[in-house]
């Protein structure tokens, strides 16, 4: 039967041959929709739960856990060499709603025409339980891009996770239809679903994405032209996770201007530790209309939440002082008034020798003891085969003996040192 790792890996083969997955972020006019914030790594409407959650599906931020914060910095590798930075800050109330605010500044490179815009966005979410949030977003823009510049716009999303395996996560953004520069922004919709066949080592989603009115009616808007996207999370270790995304047009002959002839493809590598993380993607064909070749997306967290941590290689010693081990305990008259569980100390100490033998940071094991009072023949056997168990799990087994007859160097022989 293989692992859930060796099925992650499996997984991860089979997308990058099929990849595309899906972007962060849709692409829109230009390759980028007025109201576009900073292209971000691979991420779905169903699985975002983070800081940066509201500006993809402001219900993400209703399943996230105390104060978060994450920064991100977006550089296009060609035509406009746009660059973005954007910084989230997001925190929980009264554990069933959060709150969040980003800012977002796009901007082109030095010598290049091309609007230098800022985004700010508000964030709330409603979250009574874990399998359910309801999130409401504002943007806020300002620009030296004439009839952009004071617009506001509004988004909306849902999440609902009704099993550990599965995730539905739907939104819209801009669904007030803002008026930019004499256009109708349309209505971006998000549909995705995300599952997780291997449990928490991998995740797979698929998002839906299309724009709905639109006053520009030959760009052939609506949900017949929408793009599929897919993107999945792979921890192939423990706090290292591939990310992988991209999508396709639905009618790859509809329009250029927003179904592009290219895929869209990203992926990246996250790097986290219990309350601080790291993650870099890089994204292509994500601008093609404006000559971009992709984008080179780095970002950070900080966050309150403990998040799973890379086990680092740090060997440890546990020492077992074996005569205390044994020692039976004086009653107490409360003892003898209320007496607990009768507990065996030998049985006791043999569960804790299995237990260090599971434990996959210890490196080895030192036995220390004198005489065994009440220990014959058979239990020493026992602890010689728990000495064993110990030594077969890769441990290494050291005796300190203060004193002792046969049986106890019968029990020391079976180490690998003795002192």
């Amino acid at each position: 039967m293989p692992s859930d790792r060796s099925i992650a890996r499996l997984l991860a083969a089979a997308l990058l041959l099929v990849a595309p997955a899906a972007a962060a972020q849709t692409v829109q006019l230009g390759g980028r929709a007025f109201t576009d914030g900073l292209t971000l790594p691979p991420s779905s409407a169903a699985t975002v739960d983070d800081a940066a959650s509201g500006v993809i599906n402001p219900a993400g931020l209703g399943l996230m856990r105390g104060l978060q914060l994450e920064y991100f910095h977006d550089r296009e590798q060609a035509g406009p060499s746009i660059v973005g930075d954007g910084v989230y800050f997001a925190d929980t109330i009264l554990d069933e709603f959060a709150v969040g605010l980003s800012l977002e500044w796009i901007r082109p490179a030095l010598g290049v025409s091309w609007p230098n815009d800022r985004k700010t966005h508000w964030s709330v979410a409603w979250s009574p339980d874990p399998s359910f949030s309801a999130g409401l977003g504002l943007n806020i823009f300002s620009s030296n891009l004439f009839g952009l510049d004071g617009v506001t716009s509004w988004d909306f999303g849902l999440t609902e996770r009704p099993w550990d395996f599965l995730s539905l996560g739907e939104s819209v953004r801009d669904f007030d239809t803002p008026s930019i520069v004499g256009l109708v922004q349309p209505r971006r919709y998000d549909l995705g679903v995300a599952l997780r066949p291997a449990g928490n080592i991998a995740t797979v989603a698929v998002d839906y994405l299309f724009e709905g009115e639109q006053n520009l009616p030959e760009l052939g808007q609506g949900p017949t032209n929408g793009r599929l996207a897919l993107t999945a999370q792979i921890e192939f270790l423990r706090g290292l996770t591939l990310l992988l995304g991209g999508s396709l047009p639905l009618d790859p002959q509809a329009t250029p201007f927003y179904n592009l002839p290219v895929p869209v493809v990203e992926a990246g590598l996250s790097i986290d530790t219990e309350h601080f993380g790291v993650v870099g993607a890089v994204g292509a064909g994500t601008n093609a209309i404006n000559g971009s070749s992709g984008d080179l997306i780095v970002g950070a967290r900080l966050s309150a939440e403990s998040f799973p941590s890379p086990a680092l290689p740090i060997a440890r010693v546990a020492v077992v002082d074996v005569d205390r081990a044994l020692a039976v305990p004086a009653q107490s008259l409360t003892s003898l008034l209320a007496p607990g569980p009768n507990l065996d100390p030998f049985e006791e100490l043999l569960s804790e020798l299995d237990d260090a033998v599971r434990d996959p940071a210890l490196s080895a094991v030192l036995l220390r003891f004198g005489l065994l009072p009440g220990v014959g023949l058979g239990k020493v056997e026992e602890l010689r085969e728990a000495v064993a168990r110990l030594r077969g799990a890769g441990k290494r087994v050291a005796v300190e003996m203060d004193g002792g007859g046969d049986k106890e160097l019968f029990l020391a022989s079976a180490a690998d040192r003795v002192f």
